[in-house]
């Protein structure tokens, strides 16, 4: 197992692209900083301490989301396709990863670059089998159409799953696989289709508290082997469910990223 994370001096709430960068007042989210690089440094060290072998590639000036790595491609083995961003403020981000997945010797995919339709990378797919099958999700950053490409072009196995709350709007905020036949899963954030799918699917399903998935980005927990969940702390109903279920917790504090809509899973690439 090997992580790509990136590192977090250039994070800040600078733009609302999701419900979650605005107060209530509508006013931008203030990040404090030296808060967010000691969180970060602590989720390092926590995929580190369960023999997660993590690179780390420099944020850059201008680009405070670049910090979420999860966004900006699909990779399995030794071959990576590359994210189209559904923002303009992201879409400079790309290219950086593309520079370092060349110099680790990736297959580099583009099929998107023409601009025709945006890709979110794992923000919205989730490998069920590595180059083999995936579920997709649609609706908010990702176009549908992107998987049409991905079954004809790579010849992968697509189960599109549409998504209808904003407060969503990745795959990643609202589905956790857990291992085989193992998930856990925010209902509200899928359509009747979606919902369906997902409950013939998954075996063993965990139901993640609404406020939980919400305000604590529950869902947003990462399952690297089957066995640990990294998950946001004070998620306790979502924990509780896990340890019931036999899964050995680490609670993690991501509150600044959190501002900006994205927790556990975002904060890093799992790198096929």
């Amino acid at each position: 197992m090997r992580l790509l994370m990136v590192s977090p001096e250039h994070f800040e709430v600078a733009y609302g692209i999701n419900p979650h960068m605005r107060a209530a007042d509508g006013s931008l989210k203030h990040v404090d900083r030296a808060r967010a690089a000691a969180q970060w440094r602590d989720l390092l060290q926590t995929f580190r301490g369960i023999g997660i072998q993590v690179d780390v590639l420099p944020g850059a000036p201008g680009l405070p989301d670049m910090v979420f790595a999860a966004n900006h491609g699909l990779p399995w083995q030794n071959e990576i396709i590359l994210s189209r961003m559904a923002h303009a403020e992201r879409r400079e981000e790309v290219p950086l990863f593309r520079h370092w997945y060349e110099g680790q010797g990736y297959r580099i995919h583009d099929p998107f670059s023409d601009g025709a339709v945006d890709f979110e990378g794992m923000g919205d797919t989730l490998w069920l089998e590595p180059g083999r099958s995936l579920v997709g999700g649609h609706g908010f950053r990702t176009r549908p159409e992107v998987y049409q490409t991905l079954g004809r072009r790579f010849g992968f196995e697509v189960a599109p799953l549409k998504l209808v709350s904003d407060l969503f709007y990745h795959l990643d905020t609202c589905l956790c696989l857990l291992g085989p036949g193992a998930a856990a899963w925010v209902p509200q954030a899928f359509d009747a289709e979606g919902a369906a799918w997902i409950r013939a699917r998954f075996q063993r399903l965990i139901e993640v508290d609404p406020r939980e998935a919400k305000e604590g980005f529950a869902a947003n927990a990462y399952c690297p082997d089957g066995r640990h969940v990294v998950v946001q702390r004070g998620c306790d109903r979502f924990v509780r469910d896990l340890s019931d279920a036999g899964f050995q917790t680490i609670e993690v504090e991501t509150g600044e990223f959190i501002k900006a809509g994205g927790s556990v899973f975002c904060l890093k690439m799992a790198l096929c």
